[in-house]
């Protein structure tokens, strides 16, 4: 057996050993300054977080795959991508199946890191709170695989439901998810659910959650108009980091027309108050937010020709932007060394 001095066997171990190939996020760590997300490299200007969400893992897994994340962020101009896991039992998710959702939260989240953009690791039902103990078992695992990347956020609650209350439901589930988290990762931006389908961002707003950082709330939209949106400026005013993890078109009527113009009266707002949002949605089912025609392939999610005309407008906006991501130049690519030999 040959021998080698200690210096080399310990730099193999460290620099290769279950390393994942990564570019650092546009705008590296994220955390909450006063109302805004900011990065370690926005010298206190607010990080424009701009992407789309996959589909209930459950129902569409042909969607959670590395090509999708590196078409979000070569073919859309992406920097985040969403990894919306399903939770419910009744569903198929991760509590009657938990290694099998996991498994495909892995492969989004690796692929998101290897990109060099941010995954947001979302727990996705309508009572989260029902299942603390299960939410805090995929965090912890979530939190110990990937929390020394900047990579990561944090998604504990995607929907709290219409009759679920937030001081004596929602708010103390995510204190106590935090908790867990923060035991194990203490800097990754963590977002906390609010009332009635993430609309109750001003109830959030009047009684935040206290003694932790880096804590941002849900916003959520789809056909719901100006008062959602006085909603959401007041809460603004009142000092609520937000970041829309989840937006849409579901017009009443079906019309794209009146659509679009919600689409654009919100994202004229958004970018105003340099609010982070994630598109609803990569996938290709029948219904007025899938940005793709049905049976789409893989490899032609990001051609226009196999997009719905919602999807077009998106693709559209994501390459109008200015996100930080470039898919032709690797200078900035380098390892990121794991604990214990993990990612």
């Amino acid at each position: 057996m040959a021998k080698f001095p200690i210096f080399f066997v310990l730099f193999a171990l460290c620099c290769f050993s279950g390393s994942v190939r990564a570019a650092a996020p546009p705008y590296g760590q994220l955390s909450v300054s006063g109302k805004k997300i900011v990065g370690s490299k926005t010298n206190g200007a607010a990080a424009k977080l701009h992407g789309v969400s996959l589909y209930w893992s459950q129902w569409l897994p042909r969607f959670w795959v590395t090509d999708i994340v590196k078409q979000i962020k070569c073919g859309y101009n992406g920097n985040v991508v969403r990894a919306a896991m399903a939770a419910r039992a009744e569903d198929g998710g991760y509590i009657q199946n938990p290694a099998q959702e996991q498994a495909k939260v892995d492969v989004v989240v690796k692929a998101a890191i290897a990109q060099g953009i941010y995954v947001i690791v979302d727990w996705h039902e309508e009572e989260a709170y029902k299942h603390t103990e299960q939410a805090k078992n995929f965090f912890t695992y979530i939190a110990k695989t990937y929390g020394h990347l900047p990579n990561i956020i944090y998604e504990l609650y995607n929907e709290p439901g219409s009759g679920v209350r937030w001081e004596s439901q929602i708010k103390p589930y995510a204190e106590t998810v935090i908790k867990t988290i923060r035991t194990i990762d203490r800097d990754n931006l963590i977002v906390v659910g609010t009332p009635f389908w993430d609309m109750g961002v001003v109830q959030a707003a009047l009684s935040p959650i206290e003694g932790q950082r880096n804590i941002a709330y849900t916003l959520h939209f789809y056909f719901q108009g100006q008062m959602l949106r006085f909603a959401a400026q007041m809460a603004y005013r009142l000092g609520l980091p937000m970041f829309v993890t989840e937006y849409g078109v579901w017009s009443l009527d079906g019309d794209w027309d009146s659509g679009k113009r919600e689409l654009d009266t919100w994202w004229a707002l958004l970018d105003r108050l340099e609010l982070s949002y994630c598109n609803w949605g990569m996938y290709d089912l029948e219904e007025q937010p899938a940005m793709l025609l049905n049976g789409t392939p893989i490899a032609h999610v990001a051609d226009p020709k196999w997009m719905t005309t919602y999807g077009q407008y998106i693709q559209a906006k994501l390459k109008g932007q200015d996100n930080g991501v470039n898919c032709s130049d690797r200078k900035n690519e380098r390892y990121f060394g794991g604990k214990d030999g993990k990612v």
